[in-house]
């Protein structure tokens, strides 16, 4: 039985991502248009709404679209793993046909990411590498919420140090990248984000989804081939 590796999780994440890049970012754009069209209309509207309101909004509905950028990924990435292409009409129906599922799914893990942080911030990280395969878990076992979650557990179990090394490079990653992107697109002091500003740091947001996304799907491969000894293409039979 193969041993599960965080370099190898990486590794192999990094080159499904590369060379999945364009239709993964396109799938991740389409997915957040909501998010443009909020942004735009707030700031264009003069943002009749405080900056906080804006801010909270706006990274609610984040959260959620990258969640449902996710499943469609997910697709993509199980596709590649096992050889066979990934078009992007067959990964948005999928990643739609299990909408409801992956939704409850991402409620449940903010939640409980969410009080976790508010308990010092250790107990948050924790329940953070528990979770950390909870959204492949949903789209490829078709479960949702608590059950989605209790699989992530269960999965992760024996292996979380792991599993956080991994969180931690992709966490760094995008925020060695977003710090870079802000800073490019920082207003002059006393000036507020323009539309146009806003618009790329969101489309910059989105991008980084495919990269974690495809992250989330290798580590549960992997997780599954190690804990219970199915290849690639039992767990991608799913799709067929």
């Amino acid at each position: 039985m193969n041993e599960f590796l965080a370099g190898a999780v990486l590794s192999r994440s990094i080159a499904v991502w590369i060379k999945n890049i364009i239709p993964f970012s396109i799938l991740a754009l389409v997915c957040h248009v909501p998010s443009f069209l909020f942004t735009y209309l707030a700031l264009k509207g003069g943002l009749h709404m405080s900056l906080f309101a804006y801010t909270a909004l706006s990274a609610v509905l984040s959260g959620l679209l990258s969640m449902i950028a996710q499943s469609t990924i997910v697709y993509g990435v199980f596709q590649e793993l096992r050889g066979r292409p990934a078009p992007l009409g067959e990964s948005i129906s999928v990643g739609l046909g299990r909408i409801f599922g992956v939704l409850g799914t991402t409620i449940v893990v903010g939640l409980a990411v969410g009080v976790g942080f508010l308990m010092l911030v250790v107990p948050g990280i924790i329940i953070s590498t528990m979770l950390f395969v909870a959204v492949p878990a949903a789209v490829v076992e078709k479960v949702g919420g608590f059950e989605a979650c209790s699989r992530s557990s269960s999965l992760t179990s024996g292996y979380r140090w792991k599993i956080l090394g991994i969180a931690v490079v992709v966490a760094l990653a995008s925020m060695a990248a977003g710090f870079i992107i802000q800073k490019i697109m920082a207003p002059s002091p006393g000036e507020m984000y323009s539309a146009t500003s806003a618009l790329v740091m969101v489309a910059f947001s989105a991008l980084l989804t495919p990269f974690s996304a495809t992250t989330a799907a290798v580590a549960y491969h992997d997780l599954r081939r190690t804990k219970e000894g199915v290849d690639i293409h039992q767990i991608a039979s799913v799709f067929d």
